[in-house]
């Protein structure tokens, strides 16, 4: 398994496409700093504007699951024919675009905020701030992983490179309006299954939403992400038990 995660891991690391998105969004994350120079925009507020994006974070993670195209191209089934079992090959495929979209993140984080100090005045940027900023990106890292979990599940039930990518994005950017609608419509009972979406618990960690947020605050959030995961890997695990791979 672990042979199988490093093999993955080099041949994601090593794709063409997987260096121009990051490319790209360190580009875009340096320039969007460098533009607020003229402007009278603080670091804290570039920071602060950038919390804000959070929810979109979740989008990004469909470029890193290939299960679909594995499945297509039949690399699946021999791998299965290597003695690798099917929990573990389960397993494997949630844990390769969980690492792949954190090196990701990271390496966007570092120079955007790197970015953000070169090129922009603190304000009244505190270390009470930054703690409290970096308490609710770890509190978001949870379900960024939930969402991965999911977006796996989803693709070994569709089998289909857009089909998954359309449906993910569409649950994603629609199942939160979708539930408030039913609450408006039917009943205000609907909220309780609005409160626990992963967009909303994601959204609740922004400080737009929540400017005053503490520990305490955020951890039912990060609670909430490990339960998804655990969920919808051993949901994907028994359904992938039951699969014919050809």
């Amino acid at each position: 398994m672990l042979n199988y995660i490093k093999a993955e891991l080099y041949k994601g690391l090593n794709r063409l496409s997987y260096k121009v998105i990051i490319l790209v969004l360190v580009l875009l994350s340096v320039s969007a700093n460098a533009l607020f120079i003229g402007p009278k925009v603080t670091a804290l507020e570039s920071l602060y504007m950038a919390m804000s994006c959070l929810d979109a974070v979740i989008f990004l993670v469909i470029v890193y699951i290939d299960v679909t195209e594995e499945l297509k191209d039949k690399t699946l089934r021999n791998v299965m024919v290597s003695g690798l079992s099917r929990e573990k090959l389960y397993i494997s495929k949630v844990i390769i675009p969980i690492i792949l979209s954190f090196i990701t993140c990271l390496l966007v984080l570092i120079f955007f905020v790197g970015s953000t100090f070169l090129f922009l005045k603190p304000g009244n940027l505190s270390p009470a701030f930054l703690i409290n900023l970096s308490l609710r990106i770890l509190c978001a890292i949870p379900l960024y992983i939930a969402a991965i979990s999911f977006g796996v599940f989803l693709s070994f039930i569709l089998k289909n490179q857009y089909a998954y990518a359309y449906t993910y994005a569409a649950i994603f950017a629609l199942m939160g309006s979708f539930i408030k609608l039913l609450c408006a419509l039917v009943s205000n009972k609907f909220y309780g299954i609005y409160n626990i979406l992963i967009t909303t618990n994601i959204s609740a960690l922004t400080p737009i939403k929540n400017p005053n947020l503490t520990l305490l605050q955020m951890l039912p959030s990060a609670g909430l992400g490990f339960a998804y995961t655990i969920i919808f890997t051993i949901i994907g695990i028994i359904i992938f038990r039951k699969m014919e791979i050809k």
